[in-house]
């Protein structure tokens, strides 16, 4: 391994500094492959130089869910290894699998990265990528598998990166009397609180006026509504409580409140083996290859969960979907 990091050094500061080069792309491009190198160098510094590094080099939280759950049943988990994903919240998803030596780094750091064991090879390198198409990839192809021959999101990052057929299951930590001291503190409804969660960054999300509409009947129907807030810039439904909640507090909040409707977003695969009443919402006529949205991003498709409730809407019928999600709480009450 030290002959091949002196030989990579050299052949990075070639690239860098001596091949001719008039293309503001390449130039780019070579100065992330000379940037990676140097990120991967002080990875066999630090871990040495029998580390395996394991890359999620896709921020998205569901992406990164499922990376962590196969990850730690596949044989790409050694006993050195350092798991690098981009961003706080996503080092919080991996640790609640109980992987160890998880590194937050940034997106412009990941993509060096990512672009240094493409251009060099991951047996090379022991660089693992934990995702079928990173970010600026330049081929794409695995986009062209999806809902081929059934193939869903789940189905594609395990083919592509595991050898694995089953997910690990995320491990909560009691929370249980820190939600008591905040059910308290908000006057929230053991047993029948629901937690909205109304905000992705993946797939689209549904008008304001839709959830403001939902909030009125389910506070008339006796619930106390909640908004899942992860930063700042997302902003309580009116009528709602605003909640911070730290991922590994969402377990004893829903199996504490019951309820959880949202539109589909990471989120869902953070919940999806809590037990309490989970609604998913979907837009019906988003089309992902040769199938619809809930074909590649279903839940009960991907194998995540049996619980859930998935709900379809199309364009601006919002009042048909409220309906649905009112009689589907209603059976609850009456099965009870």
């Amino acid at each position: 391994m030290l002959v091949l990091k002196k030989y990579l050094s050299n052949i990075c500061d070639f690239l860098y500094n001596e091949f001719p080069c008039c293309l503001p792309l390449e130039v780019f491009n070579r100065i992330r492959i000379h940037n990676g190198f140097k990120i991967y160098a002080s990875l066999l510094e630090k871990y040495g130089d029998s580390v395996s590094v394991s890359i999620c080099p896709y921020k998205g939280t569901g992406d990164v869910y499922l990376a962590a759950g196969y990850f730690n049943k596949s044989a790409l988990k050694t006993e050195n290894y350092v798991f690098c994903v981009i961003g706080k919240s996503n080092e919080a998803v991996a640790e609640l699998f109980g992987i160890e030596n998880v590194l937050e780094i940034s997106q412009k750091q990941m993509s060096s990265l990512f672009r240094f064991a493409v251009f060099t090879g991951m047996k090379e390198t022991e660089i693992s990528i934990l995702h079928p198409n990173p970010q600026k990839d330049h081929v794409g192809v695995i986009d062209y598998f999806r809902n081929i021959n059934g193939l869903n999101f789940a189905d594609i990052i395990r083919y592509s990166s595991f050898a694995e057929k089953a997910i690990d299951a995320p491990v909560f930590p009691d929370c249980d009397d820190k939600m008591k001291s905040l059910f308290s503190r908000l006057n929230l409804k053991e047993g029948k609180t629901i937690l909205l969660a109304p905000y992705s960054y993946t797939l689209e999300k549904i008008n304001g006026l839709f959830w403001r509409k939902l909030v009125e009947e389910l506070n008339a129907m006796g619930y106390s509504v909640c908004t899942n807030l992860g930063s700042d810039k997302e902003k309580a439904i009116e009528g709602t409580e605003g909640v911070f909640l730290k991922y590994e507090e969402l377990a004893s909040f829903l199996k504490m409140g019951g309820y959880f409707i949202s539109v589909r977003s990471g989120l869902c695969e953070i919940v999806s083996t809590i037990p309490c009443k989970k609604i998913i919402l979907y837009k019906s006529y988003l089309f992902w290859g040769n199938g619809n949205i809930v074909d590649y991003f279903g839940m009960k498709n991907m194998r995540l969960c049996e619980d859930v409730i998935e709900l379809e809407y199309s364009g601006i019928d919002f009042y048909t979907l409220i309906d649905d999600i009112k009689n589907n709480l209603e059976m609850n009450i009456c099965t009870q």
